[in-house]
């Protein structure tokens, strides 16, 4: 079990759950040895994709299958001016038939979002949003004008 030095770290992410293994040997193009990749390697990996750094919410959906379209999923979220991040899909543990998709949106306001997903029957399973942003932003406007009304 080895993975090849130009390949992506979701493939040595693959085979280090495959093979239940903590270290991943790197190989070269003449199957030598070049090193090692650690776990934590391809978690620190991942946490350094722009999706998942800054400020946006997560929405999980839950579809059968079949119903399943990411282009027509992200042509309605963008057509809230909203852009799709990042999106990942994963079979529903509790349904067989069902899957779970996992989208990163550039926005902490998922109020416009559900209301449009859930119109075209989309099922809304969780939603996560840092609105620590939004009260920060309302909370420095506030401030201001208390400053502004002090002159």
């Amino acid at each position: 079990m080895h993975v090849q030095g130009h390949q992506h770290f979701y493939d040595v992410m693959e085979a280090a759950i495959k093979n239940k293994i903590q270290v991943v040997p790197v190989l070269d193009e003449e199957q030598d040895f070049a090193g090692i990749i650690t776990i934590n390697d391809t978690l620190a990996a991942f946490g350094q994709m722009s999706a998942l750094q800054g400020q946006g919410s997560i929405l999980v959906l839950c579809m059968p299958e079949r119903d399943y379209s990411l282009s027509q999923i992200s042509r309605l979220i963008e057509e809230e001016n909203v852009k799709v991040l990042s999106a990942y899909v994963s079979q529903d543990e509790m349904d067989a038939y069902n899957i779970k998709l996992t989208l990163k949106l550039n926005t902490t306001d998922l109020t416009r979002i559900i209301a449009t997903l859930e119109r075209f029957e989309y099922r809304i399973t969780a939603q996560f949003s840092d609105k620590t942003a939004d009260y920060d932003v309302g909370r420095d406007r506030l401030d201001m004008l208390f400053k502004y009304l002090d002159i």
